[in-house]
């Protein structure tokens, strides 16, 4: 099994969890609250309230999430679903379980945005992705919308 760390749609009553819900994608199974161990960037920025959780290292909060269980049919979904490696980049990070009594770090993976527009590092950053209510589904909203805030 993979362990994945998901910060924005996908998380438990968002928009997007019913894909990790869906058998027909795999095997998931939630572990766990989470937070990075270091600090990222994470915007919520277009029309269409996507989240993005920047790769710049020690630049913004540590940031909240859920981590899963998925097997590689799930993770292959995944990594269709984040558009990886075109757009989001599976990256490995770590996290520390939240609501436990140990201080254990877990090595995880989760995406991230890499090549991104700077002008992104000008937005408001946030610790936890919690509003979604302005989010339009990848599958109502223009296939490349996610375009203009890659690095040109």
């Amino acid at each position: 099994m993979n362990k994945i760390f998901v910060y924005g749609t996908l998380k438990d009553g968002f928009p997007n969890n019913y894909l990790l819900k869906n058998k027909d994608y795999g095997k998931c199974t939630f572990c766990y609250h989470a937070r990075t161990v270091n600090k990222y960037p994470l915007v919520v920025a277009t029309e269409y309230d996507i989240p993005f959780m920047l790769d710049l290292e020690e630049t913004g909060h540590c940031i909240d999430g859920e981590v899963y269980d998925v097997d590689n049919i799930m993770l292959k979904k995944l990594d269709e679903i984040e558009s990886h490696p075109r757009f989001y980049r599976r990256t490995p990070i770590k996290v520390m379980p939240l609501q436990t009594d140990d201080d254990s770090i877990v090595e995880c993976e989760t995406y991230l945005l890499v090549d991104f527009n700077p002008d992104l590092l000008k937005m408001k950053f946030i610790k936890i992705y919690q509003n979604s209510l302005k989010y339009v589904p990848s599958d109502k909203r223009p296939q490349d919308e996610i375009i203009k805030y890659i690095k040109k």
